[in-house]
């Protein structure tokens, strides 16, 4: 019996598998886009109060 299982399973994991169609993408270039905008703002200004004691007066990120 267990044979035969051994057997069946092999011959059905040597089987060709169906090519199946790529995914669509979690999220649109635009959508990507519309979240960068609306992250960035908020990751800079975190950056710059973590960052403070350790920037040049003239950095971009005190100005």
């Amino acid at each position: 019996m267990r044979f035969a299982a051994f057997v069946t399973a092999t011959v059905f994991a040597c089987q060709p598998v169906m090519a199946q169609a790529q995914s669509a993408p979690c999220i649109t270039p635009k959508q990507a886009a519309s979240l960068a905008g609306y992250a960035l703002p908020s990751m800079i200004a975190g950056t710059t109060k973590r960052c403070d004691a350790n920037l040049p007066a003239q950095s971009f990120l005190k100005a």
